[in-house]
């Protein structure tokens, strides 16, 4: 390493003499500028490789040689961990201080035994208190040769970038990137008695389909398992090459085991940008792990909070259901998996019957059919029956996931669906917004009902399936209310303006210009309230069939604004406010006709029946606030305070 006051005093040198070099001018600043930066990147790139040299094994312990470490965020990553000699010790090494066989914290150590060690998901303590605050995870230190990348000569595969990945990448890319079918028409002559409709064979490989209909190669021997369509030669043999060097870093590190199973994708994201990527799969302990570093948050769903390994565990176990979802084929179906969802869905039942709040990511009706299910699946137990494989994978995985989510087994772990992890709900325990609070003075007090109602679904970013059905199902069912509600004030308001007591020409003309206004005002606000109600009601059609995943998504995008959740809130309590606007202009113009009126008996006589009417309308929504309460007791404080009659009072004995 270089030091410090010398690297200072180069770069000021260099740095006069490009100053010096240039004209004194803007354009020559920022040639001068330009220069200046390349020469800095210069240094510092000299500076890295000197550094590198000096701590080769150090420079290991970044993301994998195929990812830039800029890739790599602080947060929970698999960093290697101590390789394991042939006398069953574990060697020491700058991130492992524990040696002469002694055994680390974690599973990566050979065994007594002297059977093959199982991966894990375990941290090892933390050697230096400076080091900053990322957890890692134990992997091999280093591999037996470079992991290549995958190129082709010919074809589309050229220039893979090989990384660590996870089973919900392959997921995402087998329902995107499908291979597309050319529309053509061939004549096809079949032989006599052919009945062969099998594809090439390849030595070692079989295909398999997967229920939804998708096919992949299995190498059952090796156990290697690939998306890819290795039926062309030169990307079977890509995948070959690639597959022995994760294999052989796996055995370095005695991880592989006859439980133990290689996946192997590739990813097209366009533009020239395409990944070959890889993680292996240890069925015994139903969990995933790499041979190169690999940030856990990348399969977190933008769960925050992730601290602690039990919690991560969840995660990856996730994955590994969704590795099963995704490959079910030659599988036996273990009784525990089957006993351990049916168990599941029996508590999911009985918190959805007894609880308003559940966290189960289905209603009663979906998880009593998962229950009918399960007792058909029942008789596929230890049997290779694909299906029955898949339905509990598919449901182990949506079920793990809603545990990860709600941080199940943590100590803040969210037992309520409306129970925020993080913070404090602003209905039940912060103030409601200034925004809020003036819109409520106008929109009668709806903005406030929406805001309760939105914080209890929409909880920590995330939101629970059954909950929001029921949301989009009650909005769906209030707005189409208002509709008819709007439709039919509007027809009150035109039959109004026909009434001869609105003709100006009359002595009363004043009065009814004013009923007139009123009528006007009152048909804008009922249209208003009806075009809002359609338009609300035409964005929310068919949501309330979305996922969650679906439903996360629509109100992120929903509340991506400067005011969040109240603008929301505004809006959906609209179409009630428009309306009730409406019916008050309603009622002043039919003021200004009844009590234009000069006849004093119909004055005396409409008067008393507004004024009781007027208070019983007022009543409700007077009342819900419990404002009434505080009026009973002002009365009856008030009528207790006030003596008809001085009593003398008795003598105290």
């Amino acid at each position: 390493m270089f030091p410090l006051h010398a690297i200072a005093v180069k770069l000021l040198a260099r740095l006069s003499h490009i100053l010096n070099a240039f004209p004194r001018s803007r354009d020559g600043f920022l040639r001068a500028s330009s220069v200046l930066v390349q020469v800095l990147y210069n240094n510092l790139k000299k500076l890295l490789a000197a550094s590198s040299k000096a701590s080769p094994l150090q420079s290991q312990t970044h993301c994998a040689s195929f990812i830039p470490t800029s890739a790599c965020p602080p947060q929970a990553v698999i960093q290697p961990a101590p390789l394991v000699d042939g006398n069953n010790t574990v060697s020491a090494s700058s991130n492992n201080p524990v040696g002469n066989g002694q055994q680390a914290e974690g599973d990566h150590v050979a065994s007594p035994s002297g059977t093959q060690a199982k991966p894990t998901s375990q941290f090892p303590p933390s050697v230096d208190p400076k080091t900053p605050s990322t957890s890692t995870l134990n992997v091999p230190a280093r591999l037996s040769t470079p992991l290549p990348s995958l190129h082709s000569g010919s074809g589309n595969v050229t220039g893979r970038v090989l990384r660590p990945g996870a089973p919900e990448e392959i997921m995402e890319r087998r329902y995107k990137q499908r291979i597309k079918v050319e529309r053509n028409h061939a004549e096809v002559l079949l032989n006599p008695g052919d009945m062969n409709y099998d594809d090439t064979d390849i030595p070692g490989w079989v295909q398999y389909t997967q229920p939804e209909g998708s096919s992949y190669f299995a190498n059952l021997t090796r156990r290697i398992i690939t998306d890819a369509d290795i039926c062309r030669p030169n990307l079977l043999n890509k995948i070959n090459e690639v597959a022995n060097s994760l294999l052989l870093s796996a055995e370095r590190m005695s991880a592989v085991h006859d439980k133990v199973e290689l996946v192997i994708g590739l990813i097209d994201h366009g533009a020239g940008n395409r990944e070959c990527l890889y993680y292996f799969v240890d069925h015994q302990r139903q969990l995933l792990f790499w041979v190169h570093a690999y940030p856990l948050s990348n399969i977190f769903a933008n769960v925050k909070g992730v601290n602690k390994k039990s919690h991560m565990k969840y995660a990856i176990e996730t994955q590994y259901w969704t590795h099963l979802e995704l490959y079910p084929n030659g599988r036996t179906l273990k009784a525990e998996h089957h006993t351990e969802l049916k168990g599941i869905l029996i508590h999911a039942s009985t918190e959805t019957l007894t609880s308003n709040t559940s966290i189960a990511p289905f209603d009663s009706d979906e998880l009593s059919r998962m229950l009918d299910l399960m007792d058909k699946t029942e008789g596929s137990i230890g049997q290779e029956q694909v299906h029955a494989v898949y339905v509990v994978a598919r449901l182990m995985r949506l079920f793990t996931s809603s545990k990860f989510v709600n941080f199940y087994g943590q100590p803040g772990a969210r037992l309520n669906a409306d129970q925020s992890v993080y913070t404090k709900l602003r209905g039940q325990d912060q103030a409601t917004s200034l925004l809020i609070r003036i819109s409520d003075l106008i929109l009668f007090r709806g903005p406030s009902a929406h805001v309760s109602e939105l914080q209890r679904m929409w909880v920590d970013r995330s939101v629970n399936a059954p909950r929001w059905k029921g949301f989009i199902s009650k909005l769906s069912n209030e707005w189409a209310g208002f509709t008819i509600y709007s439709t039919v004030m509007l027809a009150v308001d035109v039959s109004f303006l026909a009434i001869p007591a609105l003709d100006p020409t009359k002595p009363n003309g004043k009065e009814s210009l004013a009923a007139s206004i009123a009528t006007y005002m009152s048909i804008i606000l009922v249209v208003g309230s009806l075009v809002v109600s359609v338009q609300l009601s035409n964005r929310i059609r068919g949501q309330e069939n979305a996922s969650a995943k679906e439903a996360a998504a629509i109100m992120l995008r929903s509340t991506q604004s400067m005011l969040g959740t109240d603008a929301l809130a505004i809006m959906y309590s609209l179409p009630f406010a428009l309306l009730i606007w409406g019916m008050l202009f309603f009622v002043v113009a039919l003021a200004f006709v009844v009590f234009g009126s000069q006849d004093n008996i119909t004055l005396g006589t409409i008067t008393p029946g507004v004024i009781i009417v007027g208070f019983l309308t007022a009543w409700p929504s007077w009342g819900n606030r419990g404002n009434y309460i505080t009026l009973h007791k002002l009365w009856t404080n008030g009528v207790k305070s006030v003596t008809l009659f001085n009593r003398p009072r008795e003598p105290m004995v």
